[in-house]
């Protein structure tokens, strides 16, 4: 017996776009915990702790984990403004969603980021 599943074109390209945005959002925060697990009750920590993504990620972060909604704790709000890669999250954001927020050419960038700092590489831009 064989089964075949057809989309209409509208229905594929939504689901594909969904995939990556998905693929790019576990990818973020799965490298971003991999890193923090790294660095935890090391000298690392405080040195991450400093870098421009650390925040920046954190906050993605948790607004991938909360519905794919900006929630901000009084702790956070602290912290904010911040910007990296001339991408600003800020307090007014708290509530609303993230979608679009962050490309994939961006998500790549920041990834890149948080792959040289693990690999000691901390003076690349």
């Amino acid at each position: 017996m064989t089964y075949q599943i057809q989309f209409r074109d509208a229905d594929y390209r939504q689901a594909a776009q969904a995939l990556v945005e998905r693929s790019k959002r576990q990818a973020i925060i799965e490298s971003f915990a991999l890193i923090r697990e790294y660095s935890k009750d090391t000298p690392a920590w405080a040195e991450m702790s400093q870098e421009a993504w650390f925040y920046f990620t954190m906050f993605y972060r948790n607004a991938v984990a909360h519905n794919g909604r900006w929630q901000f704790s009084a702790k956070d709000r602290a912290k904010l403004p911040i910007t990296f890669m001339n991408i600003r999250i800020e307090e007014s954001m708290d509530g609303e969603s993230i979608d679009g927020f962050l490309n994939l050419w961006k998500a790549r960038q920041l990834l890149a980021k948080m792959e040289r700092f693990v690999i000691g590489d901390r003076n690349l831009t």
